[in-house]
């Protein structure tokens, strides 16, 4: 069930990021278009470095995004919990049912 979790939260924020970077690409796209048919050499290596500085800034923010997931998903939930006490009322189960057992003639 937590696997699932992860994979579907992976899933939702890869379909987010990609149909935003999609717009914003396209967006990119329609203003680089518009600036290249303008500039000259020396501004579209100022575009290109603008470009590059933007991508930067979106992987560190979706690295900084998937860390923040990871850590949410190693920290142990209520489920967990409530599964470690049932294994600890079980054990002293069938430790007191042996030796009730043994007590007897």
């Amino acid at each position: 069930m937590k696997n699932t979790l992860v994979l579907f939260s992976i899933a939702i924020l890869s379909l987010l990021l990609t149909a935003s970077s999609a717009q914003a690409s396209e967006d990119i796209n329609q203003d680089t278009t518009q600036q290249v048919i303008t500039a000259g050499p020396v501004d579209l290596l100022g575009l290109i470095e603008k470009q590059g500085k933007d991508l930067s800034r979106e992987i560190r923010q979706t690295k900084r995004e998937i860390a923040a997931l990871r850590h949410e998903l190693k920290q142990p939930g209520i489920k967990e919990s409530f599964a470690g006490i049932g294994y600890i009322f079980g054990f002293l189960g069938i430790a007191f049912y042996f030796a009730a057992k043994q007590k007897k003639p």
